[in-house]
């Protein structure tokens, strides 16, 4: 996770993507928590929806893939309707 909260990254938005590349909208900020951290994801103008999202921070269970060059995290996750 050191690429991610490192200092050049802290200030680059993230896009988070569910697998099947729907944009679910941008990282706001990661908050530390005991068991995880978790990722705090606000709508877009291009995200699915208008949801708040908390995703937690659990490689290969959730985060599944992490492209800095692209900004993007792809992550495994349900979308209720």
């Amino acid at each position: 996770m050191a690429n991610f909260t490192g200092e050049t990254s802290r200030d680059c938005t993230f896009g988070v993507r569910i697998e099947s590349r729907l944009l679910l909208g941008t990282v706001q900020r990661l908050l530390e928590t005991g068991a995880n951290d978790v990722l705090v994801v606000t709508p877009s103008d291009d995200s699915i929806d208008d949801r708040e999202r908390l995703i937690p921070w659990l490689p290969d269970e959730v985060i599944k893939q992490v492209d800095l060059q692209e900004k993007t995290i792809a992550v495994s996750w349900f979308i209720d309707a």
